[in-house]
């Protein structure tokens, strides 16, 4: 850590995560999506959302909440809403977004494609083809992560066989371009839960993994598969109950890769589960809108309580119960976990006004590190 940053960190870095939250975007936005980076030794927090429902737009603050104009992507015409959405994420030399693009007057129906941006999202180029069949994203859920080293990983619900499916596709250069796509998982007896987000974490040795609700038997519970860019090994089913359901519950969940294990944040019948990697499913409450997010002291999890109020609930590692974040939110998000690196928590904050997009520092990088001598 170089010694402009260490003085950041002792003098400018707000302390604790009581400070308000920064408003992102208001109007027509929904789904804000949050990564963080560097500049000049200090961080800097890039929010991918949509306005109008339609339109993909990007946003950079500095560490204090000094933001930047509010961007528009070329060619970035997308659906929004229910975890729908762009997707974001941060690596040495880019800033990359993916979306998926709903343009009929360019006659596109669900593909999956990404912008780059090599100036600290200043200007983006692109976009750049994900998938490599037209309309397999159709349904217009995805999620993107990215490895400790660099690398990039789409997955998405895929429609290219007439069957959902789980795919994936892999990029070793910022997002500019993109492997064969790879399929993650097909269910034996047709379809994987039809409208349930995908959701993709790297772990630190660069494994992706990824969490997705299936359908067999009539059960909707979820699986979990673990892969590179060379294949995936047979998903697994996660916690020890089931959840018999005609239709989809549009339920997505979160994952948190540590290094002593990968923990899952998912729901049954509205109840709240989180799970380690081959052990016992814990009940944690009710609720819906599920997001989940890694920092230096453990796992952050958050969820949306009650009705139309929508009641941000924040559970931090190692406390009992959940505390109150904001009224009237909905569709939390992490930023997406990096070594050094704070974490932030984005959502939705619906008012008489309107609806406003909020970001919140959650966990700082971490105790002010002793000087260097």
């Amino acid at each position: 850590m170089t010694p402009s940053l260490v003085l950041f960190l002792l003098t400018a870095w707000p302390q604790g995560d009581r400070v308000e939250p920064w408003t992102v975007a208001e109007g027509p936005v929904s789904q804000p999506q949050v990564a963080i980076g560097m500049s000049a030794d200090r961080p800097r927090f890039h929010v991918a959302y949509a306005r109008d429902g339609r339109q993909v737009a990007v946003r950079t603050f500095d560490a204090l909440g000094a933001g930047g104009e509010e961007r528009l992507l070329q060619g970035a015409q997308t659906i929004a809403g229910m975890r729908r959405g762009p997707r974001i994420a941060v690596n040495a030399d880019a800033v990359c977004v993916s979306a998926i693009v709903f343009d009929r007057a360019a006659k596109i129906e669900g593909d999956l494609r990404s912008w780059v941006s090599a100036d600290g999202g200043l200007t983006f180029t692109g976009p750049f083809a994900v998938t490599d069949q037209p309309g397999a994203a159709r349904e217009g859920l995805h999620d993107m992560a990215r490895a400790p080293a660099g690398q990039l990983a789409c997955v998405w619900l895929d429609l290219r066989s007439g069957a959902m499916e789980v795919y994936a596709s892999f990029s070793a250069d910022g997002g500019r371009s993109w492997q064969p796509n790879l399929r993650v998982y097909r269910a034996p007896a047709g379809s994987v839960c039809e409208c349930c987000a995908p959701t993709a974490a790297f772990d630190s040795a660069g494994r992706l993994h990824v969490l997705f609700r299936n359908s067999l038997d009539g059960n909707r519970d979820m699986w979990l598969a673990h892969g590179t860019a060379q294949g995936f090994d047979p998903p697994v089913k996660l916690g020890q109950g089931s959840w018999k359901l005609a239709g989809c519950p549009m339920a997505p969940g979160g994952l948190v890769p540590q290094r002593d294990a990968l923990l899952s944040l998912w729901s049954r019948d509205d109840k709240i589960f989180r799970c380690a990697a081959g052990g016992l499913e814990e009940l944690l409450g009710q609720g819906k809108e599920l997001a989940a997010g890694g920092g230096v002291r453990g796992a952050y999890l958050a969820w949306i309580e009650g009705g139309a109020a929508g009641e941000l609930k924040l559970l931090e590692p190692g406390a009992k119960s959940a505390r109150l974040l904001a009224s009237q939110a909905h569709w939390p998000a992490f930023s997406a976990g990096a070594e050094g690196l704070p974490l932030a928590l984005a959502w939705e904050e619906h008012g008489a006004d309107g609806v406003a997009l909020k970001m919140r520092i959650i966990q700082h990088a971490g105790p002010p590190p002793a000087a260097p001598k």
